[in-house]
């Protein structure tokens, strides 16, 4: 994790998709000890939309995994999940719940993100389980646009402290931890 770039320290992830109720993601374990941090994501394409039981077990089984950081936009209500538990998990296991921005856009093609986030959150302050702000963006002018996140975060009353990506060295020394189990 000591690369840097003009001065900025760049970590080396990826985002993998969940490929079953298993838990089975797309990549490698020899890829994910190459990275610093990895997302996993439930995707239409890769695995078909399930029972909130399915989903909440699968998620659980991913947050298992030592090299996954991140559940990616768990707020998609086409795959039903148990929200506190994913919550509980996630302090457990230390992976970090995503705030997915481009899923909050009136655009975004995910229904329920806004409802489902706000209940995430609630949870995420009630067990102090940190999160974190992600753009996915897919084109350059997206990169760093967090307004949306930001909005909702003031809505419900979020504590800074919980967002773990506005520290470098919070967000480095978390998700360095949960490889050490």
């Amino acid at each position: 994790m000591k690369c840097k770039m003009y001065g900025v320290r760049i970590l080396k992830g990826a985002e993998t998709n969940i490929m079953d109720y298993s838990g089975n993601i797309d990549l490698d374990e020899d890829i994910l000890k190459g990275l610093d941090m990895a997302i996993a994501s439930l995707h239409p394409p890769c695995i078909p939309f399930g029972t909130k039981e399915e989903v909440t077990s699968c998620l659980e089984k991913v947050m298992e995994n030592k090299y996954i950081n991140i559940i990616g936009h768990p707020g998609d209500a086409r795959y039903p999940i148990d929200i506190e538990r994913l919550v509980k998990k996630a302090k457990e296991t230390k992976t970090l719940l995503e705030v997915n921005i481009a899923s909050l856009k009136p655009t975004s093609y995910r229904p329920g993100v806004r409802e489902n986030l706000i209940e995430m959150l609630g949870y995420c302050k009630v067990y102090e389980a940190p999160i974190v702000l992600g753009t996915d963006a897919h084109f350059h002018l997206d990169l760093g646009m967090f307004e949306e996140g930001i909005l909702l975060l003031e809505e419900v009353g979020f504590p800074e402290h919980l967002v773990l990506n506005t520290n470098t060295e919070m967000l480095i020394s978390y998700i360095s931890q949960k490889r050490l189990k």
